[in-house]
């Protein structure tokens, strides 16, 4: 039983405390525009690791950093070279053309 509740500094708008596994010890900071399957798989995650963190942590709460972008299913990435002429160049590509 909690005799009384830590206070917890105010978020931003886009922010939100959760608890891994309800227990109120053990508060994590995640994005409050996370889809609820979203949530549920961070927390997954954040209970795996929290399970590999047994022992006391001399009342540091752990703060993990997890973000991984969507990914559009359509998108193929491919990275393209960029071609840049130096004025060298442009000089030595003038005086060709012009020996044509």
């Amino acid at each position: 039983v909690v005799d009384k509740l830590p206070e917890w500094k105010e978020l931003p708008p886009k922010w939100k405390y959760v608890f891994v596994e309800g227990e109120l010890e053990k508060p994590i900071v995640i994005s409050s525009l996370l889809t609820p399957i979203e949530e549920e798989e961070l927390l997954r995650e954040a209970k795996t690791v929290n399970d590999g963190l047994k022992g006391d942590l001399n009342g540091m709460i752990p703060i993990y950093c997890w973000h991984t972008p969507k990914k559009n299913e359509d998108l193929n990435p491919v990275v393209q070279t960029l071609e840049v002429p130096t004025q060298i160049l442009e000089d030595l590509v003038k005086k060709e053309v012009m020996k044509l």
